[in-house]
């Protein structure tokens, strides 16, 4: 078990994470009841992606070490079709709409507008040059 967070007026609330003890966090999608997993963090970095109908979930992408697979294939199927270096550029295009929208406010940038915009403001944002610390 884990601890379940929820979103939602009361009596309509979803779940939209569950976060374990070891360190693995689950994200969901859908409406009350039918909250379907989208999203597993891993403590290590490892990010893995799923779509499809609740209890038909398939993993469709794992982000690991630098590189992104790419699955295809029915649920505890799935095999790899793909595998591309992971540049900023890859990870940015191959990520949901409502993924974008959390990156942009995890960044504190508007979390509004369609794919392309937060795209664009992350590319943005990431190209931005660092300010130098300057001793004195």
């Amino acid at each position: 078990g884990g601890t379940q967070y929820y979103e939602g007026e009361r009596g309509v609330e979803r779940r939209v994470r569950t976060q374990f003890p070891t360190g693995n966090v689950q994200y969901y999608e859908g409406a009350q009841n039918l909250e379907r997993l989208v999203r597993l963090r891993f403590p290590s970095g490892e990010v893995q992606f799923y779509e499809g109908e609740l209890g038909a979930e398939r993993c469709v992408r794992r982000e690991v070490a630098g590189r992104v697979y790419f699955y295809e294939g029915e649920k505890g199927a799935e095999a790899v079709v793909r595998v591309v270096q992971a540049t900023t550029e890859t990870r940015l295009k191959a990520m949901r709409v409502t993924e974008l929208r959390e990156e942009c406010g995890r960044l504190g940038l508007v979390t509004t507008g369609v794919k392309a915009d937060l795209v664009a403001r992350l590319r943005a944002y990431r190209s931005a040059p660092v300010p130098q610390c300057i001793l004195r």
